[in-house]
């Protein structure tokens, strides 16, 4: 049951956004004419994880590039790298374990607003490589929120929270990372 009701909660946030995305998509001359902006990123930030029986909190690093395609669409690519460092202790000897996955990942966001605030949802899809440990490596879906804040002529800082499903439905991640993005370069 659980299951279920986790498949139909993350179909709803999917179904939403991409609303949402079909409603900003829906101008193509406002498209056309908008100019056309790249920004490249690095965020950091902890990562909220479940995999299997396991929970706890590990480093979420992203390096991104976004590309405008209009005046509220964005696409995004970017590559996460999740580390965690696990210690564990059983009859007296204690020990370590390590998972490291690498998530290349392509995103399409909303975003509103052009002035020094521009807040954003996304929705997107990669998968996650499995460098180290006993997480499995698989396809990814993943929906963020987040705000971009002009704090220079062409520097943002970039605050997000990104909820994560590997092997759709099976591990999860929430990741709460603050980044700065260079626009334009």
């Amino acid at each position: 049951m659980r299951n279920g009701t986790t498949r139909r909660t993350w179909v709803h946030i999917v179904l939403g956004v991409l609303s949402l995305v079909a409603a900003a998509a829906g101008s193509l001359e406002a498209q056309r004419t908008a100019s056309f902006s790249r920004a490249f990123r690095f965020a950091a930030g902890p990562s909220f994880y479940r995999f299997d029986s396991h929970t706890g909190t590990g480093v979420n690093l992203t390096l991104g590039v976004s590309h405008s395609l209009g005046r509220h669409l964005i696409l995004d690519a970017s590559l996460s790298d999740f580390d965690l460092l696990e210690s564990n202790q059983s009859a007296g000897i204690s020990g370590s374990n390590r998972t490291r996955l690498l998530m290349p990942e392509v995103d399409l966001a909303l975003q509103a607003g052009s002035g020094e605030l521009r807040p954003f949802v996304a929705i997107g899809a990669g998968g996650a490589i499995r460098l180290d440990g006993f997480v499995q490596g698989g396809a990814t879906l993943n929906a963020a929120v987040g705000l971009r804040w002009l704090v220079g002529r062409r520097i943002d800082l970039l605050l997000e929270a990104r909820a994560r499903t590997i092997r759709p439905f099976e591990d999860r991640m929430i990741d709460a990372t603050v980044g700065i993005e260079v626009v334009k370069w």
